[in-house]
């Protein structure tokens, strides 16, 4: 497993759409999936429990920050982040799992099913 930190902001929007649903909808071990909201004038983020991952795609363009992290900066998990404005709010989707073999096997084969690259590929940021 690679350790990695992607940015995945700047690729096509639709692979964007694609990977977020394939994380949210194939079976990971030990996987958490959430959206949650930060309004403007608050300090802390709620749960956003009228969200769904349908809604999500649909508000998702590309102003939204994406991000993935490959056992970095910690080393035990898989953690993925969208987020973007949209009704005056801060809304994010949130996708968790243990870094194991199993899981970055899968998340492999959905990364390169999303956007046509092996995520080895990818150069490791500096950390």
């Amino acid at each position: 497993m690679k350790q990695n930190q992607i940015h995945l902001r700047k690729r096509r929007l639709e692979s964007n759409k694609k990977f977020l649903e394939m994380l949210y909808t194939n079976p990971f071990v030990n996987a958490n999936r959430w959206f949650d909201r930060k309004y403007d004038l608050h300090i802390e983020r709620e749960i956003d429990a009228d969200m769904t991952l349908d809604k999500f795609l649909t508000i998702m363009d590309k102003s939204f920050f994406i991000a993935l992290q490959v056992a970095s900066p910690i080393p035990t998990l898989i953690r993925y982040c969208a987020s973007g404005k949209y009704n005056a709010a801060e809304r994010f989707a949130w996708f968790e799992c243990e870094a194991t073999n199993n899981n970055y096997k899968r998340l492999r084969e959905i990364f390169e099913q999303a956007y046509h690259q092996d995520i080895e590929s990818i150069k490791s940021r500096e950390l």
